[in-house]
């Protein structure tokens, strides 16, 4: 009697389910993915049930704003292949038969952009339209206009009550969000000294504390900035753009439900860098500063235990063993992966570096180039995990 053949579907499952092989198949998702895998299998559904709440099992979304061309551009992880773009600009309507179109303007520059937890939906700094456009969060295509009157925005993040925006002209806007909905907000000018001066400090990265500090937000700022110049990217070798000394801002937040509007800047604390137009900043997995310099350098701020903002026991540019070649933009940490986009150069093409840092000794040793045919002067850039 010959044998019963199992089916080719049992056989699939069997092969699998089985071992790694599913652990294998999970890492090379990002968690969206996953979801949407694990909706028509069970198996697959508590595997990942399982994974979620473990770093580094699922890989990122890399997602870059590329601001000369008015895009968002998501690269897979391990290829660098692009996967999805979006426009940060609103779609066309339909031209009537043999009308001249005019060409899509240049230059509205993108900037920082940040998922909601809300709901999950990618928001983006846009130059054009003074404020922030909602972008879908999955597939990147443009939604809508969510807020205006914030003149040249570059840097946004969210906190438990809503979101911040750093303004180029020198404010930080709070927008209070209940369920993802405006409920008021406020702004506040975080630029000090006299309107006439010819100089001016300007507002150009944001980010949020580590968790141990408590509620705080970091900007960066470049100070003594010519004033004319300061909308416009400085170009590799051009001083006269380039500024020797930076600021870092600490503001304090109050906590949940001790204002009104949802959150208020208790304090502000200021100090020094010395660095050229700081612009990205990112935290390490020990809670030390990585403040991206104009002059082709990454500065490490080496915290003192985990003591108060702006107690660094030492600042130091970290030893790169490759040159960035352009201008570093932004910067994030990925476990022990270093991330930096780099706007082109005199030894270098738009892209992004990626190094494993070596935290304690202040080394950074290079992996990988990741490059794009779409990236057009890339700036901030995000990794949802």
């Amino acid at each position: 009697m010959a044998a019963r053949i199992p089916h080719p579907r049992l056989v699939a499952e069997d092969i699998l389910f089985s071992g790694d092989i599913l652990h294998v198949i999970l890492e090379r998702l990002t968690l969206p993915d996953a979801l949407r895998l694990a909706a028509s299998c069970s198996t697959i559904r508590n595997l990942v049930k399982d994974f979620r709440g473990q770093s580094g099992v699922f890989q990122p979304r890399l997602i870059v704003c590329s601001s000369k061309n008015n895009q968002v551009v998501e690269l897979d992880w391990f290829s660098g292949e692009t996967v999805a773009t979006g426009s940060t600009m609103p779609p066309r309507k339909p031209a009537p038969p043999f009308a001249r179109r005019r060409p899509r303007s240049e230059g509205c520059w993108s900037t920082g952009l940040a998922f909601s937890p809300y709901d999950h939906h990618l928001y983006v700094c846009q130059y054009k339209v003074n404020g922030i456009v909602q972008l879908h969060g999955r597939t990147l295509r443009y939604k809508k206009v969510f807020a205006r009157s914030i003149p040249a925005p570059e840097g946004i993040v969210f906190s438990q009550n809503g979101m911040y925006v750093v303004s180029a002209e020198g404010d930080l806007h709070f927008m209070h969000l209940d369920g993802g909905r405006k409920m008021g907000g406020w702004s506040r000018s975080i630029r000090w000294g006299p309107p006439w001066s010819p100089f001016i400090d300007v507002p150009w990265g944001l980010a949020i504390g580590p968790p141990h500090e408590g509620r705080k937000l970091y900007i960066t700022m470049a100070n003594e900035y010519a004033s004319k110049l300061y909308t416009d990217p400085p170009l590799v070798g051009d001083t006269d753009q380039l500024v020797v000394q930076g600021k870092l801002l600490i503001a304090k937040l109050s906590g949940p439900g001790k204002s009104p509007m949802g959150e208020e800047v208790i304090t502000y604390k200021e100090t020094s860098l010395s660095m050229v137009r700081p612009s990205g900043l990112c935290f390490t997995p020990g809670g030390d500063l990585l403040v991206t310099s104009m002059d082709r350098k990454i500065y490490q701020h080496v915290r003192q235990g985990h003591a108060g903002p702006s107690e660094f026991a030492n600042i130091r540019p970290l030893t790169l063993d490759r040159d960035l070649g352009g201008l570093p933009w932004d910067l994030k940490m990925y476990g022990k992966h270093l991330l930096v986009t780099v706007h082109s150069g005199n030894k270098s093409k738009a892209c992004i570096m990626q190094f494993q840092l070596d935290e304690g000794a202040g080394k950074a040793f290079f992996e990988r180039e990741i490059c794009s045919a779409k990236f057009q002067h890339p700036n901030m850039f995000l990794l949802e995990p």
